[in-house]
């Protein structure tokens, strides 16, 4: 999200450095399950059945309307594990869970928690209780992006897939989410005070937590444009909304957009609508 113009940000095999983050959220009590649904589905290895989601962003893939379980998981690594630091896990009600994790790729390891990331994704995901476990309702897994990979693909003419538009169930959500983006005061406004609230970047270093995020928002300073539909939809339950556009990011004073996909989740209040986690990817 930095101005594209900064040098190459390197992605480390390492653990990665979080900005903003000193104090990483860990995953609140009763709900490592969810985590090990996650860690389970974005593990191409481990072969597991679920449930079709409604919508998911794979790695370079924006999946609209999937077909089958394949559709969703091309390209991720053998074994995806959290790093627990990092990841935050919400039940909201007895059916309905969302976690934020970063995901450490592994492949062909033996052991692989004692073994270093080969490479890292970020995920954000919404989860509903079925009688065969967990299921996945809408997901972003994508990794990370440099900057300079972000400026390669603008010269090349590269954006993210084209959404079909698709909100039924969730108009009030993509309603306040298109009247709020284009002003950073507005949109920043719309973010939860929830501890657990998480806001990834599209590089490395950029997960904010809690408070962080919604100061985030504003100290990026962006004007984001829809550039085409958008797809939004309903937890059962009705308590969570998830939603995924292609937008536009204008840094003040520049000419030209930076084209990103935005899947957020939000969750209903006394007070509306507010974000509770939203991941920024790009198409690269």
């Amino acid at each position: 999200m930095r101005a594209l113009s900064a040098a190459l940000l390197l992605a480390t095999l390492a653990t990665p450095a979080v900005a903003g983050d000193t104090k990483p959220t860990p995953a609140a009590p009763g709900t490592a399950e969810v985590t090990q649904r996650l860690e389970q589905i974005a593990s191409a290895g481990a072969k597991v059945a679920f449930e079709v989601p409604r919508f998911a962003f794979t790695g370079n893939l924006s999946v609209d309307k999937p077909g089958s379980p394949r559709d969703v998981v091309r390209g991720l690594p053998t074994t995806a594990l959290a790093d627990p630091r990092y990841t935050a896990v919400v039940l909201v009600d007895a059916d309905t869970a969302w976690v934020s994790a970063q995901l450490g790729e592994h492949y062909g390891c033996g052991e692989c928690a004692k073994d270093p990331a080969e490479g890292w994704l970020r995920a954000t995901a919404l989860f509903e209780r079925a009688p065969a476990g967990w299921q996945p309702i809408a997901w972003s897994i994508t990794p990370p992006i440099p900057s300079g990979s972000q400026q390669e693909a603008m010269d090349d003419g590269i954006v993210p897939d084209k959404l079909a538009r698709d909100t039924a169930g969730a108009d009030d959500v993509a309603s306040l989410f298109e009247s709020t983006i284009g002003d950073a005061k507005k949109f920043s406004a719309t973010f939860s005070d929830r501890k657990e609230t998480v806001l990834f970047g599209s590089e490395l270093p950029e997960r904010y937590a809690g408070a962080k995020a919604k100061a985030q928002i504003t100290a990026w300073n962006f004007r984001f444009s829809l550039r085409d539909g958008l797809r939004a939809g309903l937890s059962k339950s009705g308590s969570v909304a998830w939603l995924a556009a292609n937008v536009d990011g204008t840094p003040k004073g520049a000419k030209a957009g930076v084209p990103f996909r935005v899947f957020a989740l939000y969750e209903r209040t006394d007070k509306g609508w507010k974000v509770v986690q939203m991941q920024f990817a790009t198409s690269v």
